[in-house]
């Protein structure tokens, strides 16, 4: 699945799109794609070591590697967005218009538990995220591995977020068809 960037901030923090709001975060955190995926050019099996933003339109995955550092302290080389540009921090966000489901699975092993969210999404053929009132072809998974805490209120809100955005996009969508 090739996902849309999102834009950080100079602090590394994700920029608001109007009316959206940030509704949980969701520490050490990794994106596991079904096949390769991620941002264009940026292509991989996974991204590991983030932190998810729950916000009421997107999912949005930040890495939380910094990439350079000023006077011994890390520091994210994102580029501001009025700047535009590349980002010296991988960010990637999804639509929340796009999932399908949300399943939360868990491993047991000798090390522990592995808890993973798995997110079905519909895509386009260019396999990129589409709303369910918009065109779709395929349905991709996306695992989001959580390293640290539970993450049963970040599912629970994030199934909530999942509702009011898909109802949002369909009552937006039947209003344009109806104004043509």
């Amino acid at each position: 699945m090739i996902l849309p960037a999102a834009q950080l901030t100079p602090s590394g923090r994700p920029v608001l799109q109007q009316g959206e709001v940030e509704v949980n975060l969701l520490d050490k955190v990794d994106l596991e794609f079904q096949q390769v995926g991620g941002l264009a050019g940026q292509l991989a099996e996974s991204y590991k070591n983030g932190y998810a933003i729950l916000t009421n339109r997107r999912l949005i995955w930040v890495d939380a590697e910094p990439v350079s550092r000023v006077d011994g302290m890390p520091v994210a080389t994102a580029v501001p967005a009025a700047a535009g540009g590349s980002s010296g921090v991988r960010a990637a966000s999804l639509p929340l218009a796009a999932v399908i489901a949300c399943n939360k699975k868990v491993q047991y092993t000798l090390k522990g538990s592995k808890v993973r969210l798995m997110l079905e999404v519909y895509t386009d053929r260019q396999r990129q995220p589409v709303p369910a009132s918009g065109f779709h072809t395929n349905i991709d998974l996306l695992g989001i591995r959580c390293r640290g805490p539970a993450p049963d209120t970040f599912k629970t809100q994030l199934e909530e977020q999942v509702r009011q955005a898909v109802a949002a996009d369909t009552t937006s969508s039947s209003a344009t068809q109806i104004s043509r």
